[in-house]
């Protein structure tokens, strides 16, 4: 620490040369008595001769993170930095350099850690994973980040909703994933609903005949909030499409209705009969309301990528094909969805939430 000021310059320009890393550092002359040790003569410079992906060989002594983040700081003309509070040491030690520099220093505020519990979010692990091919890459569906969330549907507002409803404080603030998710989604919601028009999708379709069906032209609103955005007309007869998971739950002499169309009975032999067209008389007796499609060639092959990175297959009304990629919908009885992909032979969507 005494060596006069010529031999560290000396000592400096060996930095570059002779010495190899691990033999010397360049540090900032505080206090050896400060009471914090973290404060005394903190390290700015090392040597560090591994291949940079930008200057390759040409740059041998590089800044440590708190010269480097003091001296950004100063040039991108900064005045208030945000930080957790674990970088409050850090401040100390910068203002050193803005001392040392008579350069004025930023105002610093500092924020609490915000835990989550239920969901890895470590990049690090997160990378490897994707090293060895268990995930596709950052935006792996399965994943929490952004890069997924954000072909999922979710909205940059909704996150900034988030944060504010968390509010910020020093104190360090713990969510459980459920809870994280249960917020995003109903503030993603609020955003994307009157912007989603909604469509019928029917998972693995099961052909049924409503015998004694009449001929109708079922006129559906694209979104029930907004008539002004046109209708989805649907022709229909005897024949429509309904989800295996419904038909597989059908009981013998129970009401049923297919959503804004018809009510049915399910019979004896299988046997599905026309019953009527009121909505109020299925209330009074009805066991359960189902999405359907109609018969028809103009249907469209869906398919919608989990969470999970399940596939749920079925066919979707033939609007659908109007859709371009990036274009969020709400499937309905069935959740929000963004179209990642559209085919000539099928359309992929990526779910959101409900």
């Amino acid at each position: 620490r005494e060596i006069p000021k010529q031999e560290q310059l000396i000592r400096w320009a060996k930095m570059f040369s002779e010495f190899k890393p691990g033999d010397a550092v360049v540090r900032i002359k505080t206090s050896i008595s400060d009471p914090n040790p973290a404060m005394r003569d903190w390290p700015a410079f090392r040597i560090n001769d591994k291949h940079h992906p930008r200057k390759g060989s040409e740059v041998k002594v590089w800044p440590l993170m708190n010269f480097a983040v003091a001296v950004d700081d100063h040039e991108l003309n900064v005045t208030h930095a945000i930080r957790g509070k674990d970088h409050m040491d850090n401040e100390k030690k910068q203002k050193f350099v803005f001392d040392f520099f008579k350069w004025k220093i930023p105002t610093h505020l500092y924020i609490g850690r915000v835990n989550f519990l239920g969901f890895d979010l470590s990049s690090s692990e997160t990378k490897k994973k994707i090293q060895r091919g268990e995930y596709d890459g950052w935006d792996d569906i399965r994943i929490p980040f952004l890069p997924a969330l954000k072909r999922r549907g979710y909205q940059p507002d909704a996150f900034t909703r988030f944060a504010v409803e968390m509010g910020v404080s020093q104190n360090d603030k713990t969510i459980t994933g459920e809870d994280y998710f249960k917020s995003l989604n109903a503030f993603n919601k609020d955003i994307i609903d009157i912007k989603s028009n909604r469509y019928f999708f029917v998972i693995e379709p099961v052909e049924i005949t409503v015998e004694n069906a009449p001929e109708q032209k079922v006129e559906l609103e694209l979104h029930p909030e907004d008539n002004k955005r046109g209708k989805r007309i649907f022709k229909t007869s005897t024949k429509f499409y309904v989800a295996k998971d419904d038909y597989s739950k059908f009981k013998k002499g129970k009401l049923y209705r297919l959503m804004d169309c018809l009510n049915f009975k399910f019979g004896e032999i299988d046997k599905i009969t026309f019953d009527s067209v009121e909505y109020e008389h299925y209330k009074e007796h009805g066991e359960k309301i189902m999405h359907w499609l109609p018969v028809s060639k103009e249907l469209v092959n869906v398919e919608v990528l989990m969470p999970d990175k399940t596939l749920r297959k079925g066919l979707g009304e033939s609007l659908l094909s109007k859709l371009k990629e990036g274009d969020i919908v709400q499937l309905e009885r069935f959740g929000f969805c963004r179209l990642d992909k559209k085919e000539k032979d099928k359309l992929t969507f990526w779910f959101g939430h409900k």
